[in-house]
C-alpha cells in the first residue's frame, strides 16, 4: 500500500509512465485480494478448530472418562462424567402418597451415615413423573453443607409423618367383643359401653382414632360380667 502511494505521488508528477503506474495498481490489487482470501481460510480454519473443542457446561472434577483419545465421538454419545463438588444434589424415590405433599423450597432433614452427620436440604425440584411400577416419584434436594459430599455417597431422607387426631389411652382399658372394640364410660353415674376404632400402639398406649370425645369419663376401675 506504501509502494503504490510512493508510485501514485510519483505518477502525478509526472516522473512515472502510464504502464508503471498501472503495473503498480495491479499488483496491490491482486495483493489486496490474496489478503481477502487468506482472511476467509483464517476464519474457515478457525471454526473447523472450535469443533474440535469441547466445552462442559459446568466446571468440575472427571470422575469417569467414556471415549480414548483417537475415538470418533458421535452426538449424543457420552465421553466424560464431572461434577462440581460445590453443586451437587441429593436425588431420592419417595412414595407417591408422601412425593405429592411436599413442596418446592420446602426443607428437609437428610441424614447421611458415612459422615456420621445429618444436614438441612431445600426441596428443589419435584421430577413430575411418576414410576408406575414402584410408585414413587424422584425428589432432588440441594444443600448448602457440601463438605464431604460426593457423587453416590448414601442418604435418608427424613420426612415429616401424617398427623393424626385421637386420644391414647391403656390398652388395658379397651375390651374386645368379636371383631368390635369398645371402652367403658361413665355417664349421669351409669357405665355405658361405647364402641370405638383403633389406630396403632404407641409406645405402650393404644390409640383411639374415633369414638371418644372430649370430657368423656372413662370407668376402669370396675367388674364387668
Amino acid at each position: 500500500e506504501k509502494q503504490l502511494k510512493r508510485i501514485n505521488d510519483l505518477y502525478k508528477q509526472g516522473l512515472v509512465s502510464v504502464s508503471e503506474y498501472d503495473d503498480a495498481k495491479a499488483r496491490f490489487d491482486n495483493l489486496t485480494a490474496n489478503l481477502a482470501i487468506a482472511k476467509q481460510q483464517q476464519t474457515q480454519a478457525q471454526v473447523a478448530l472450535s469443533f474440535t473443542q469441547i466445552k462442559a457446561p459446568i466446571s468440575g472434577v472427571v470422575v469417569e472418562r467414556f471415549a480414548e483419545p483417537g475415538d470418533t465421538a458421535t452426538p449424543g454419545t457420552p465421553l466424560l462424567a464431572l461434577y462440581n463438588p460445590q453443586q451437587l444434589q441429593l436425588a431420592f424415590n419417595v412414595r407417591e402418597q408422601q412425593a405429592i405433599k411436599l413442596n418446592v423450597g420446602q426443607t428437609l432433614t437428610v441424614k447421611l451415615p458415612a459422615l456420621s452427620t445429618s444436614m438441612p436440604a431445600t426441596v428443589t425440584e419435584i421430577v413430575p413423573v411418576a414410576d408406575s411400577a414402584a410408585r414413587s416419584m424422584e425428589i432432588r434436594l440441594e444443600t448448602d453443607a457440601q463438605t464431604g459430599l460426593m457423587p453416590g455417597l448414601y442418604a435418608q431422607l427424613q420426612l415429616p409423618l401424617a398427623t393424626e387426631k385421637g386420644v391414647l389411652i391403656e390398652s388395658s382399658w379397651v375390651h374386645q367383643y368379636g371383631q368390635l372394640s369398645m371402652v367403658y364410660l361413665l355417664e349421669n353415674n351409669q357405665i355405658v359401653r361405647r364402641y370405638v376404632r383403633l389406630g396403632e400402639m404407641l409406645d405402650g398406649k393404644q390409640h383411639i382414632v374415633s369414638g371418644l370425645n372430649p370430657g368423656d369419663v372413662l370407668a376402669v376401675d370396675f367388674k364387668t360380667k
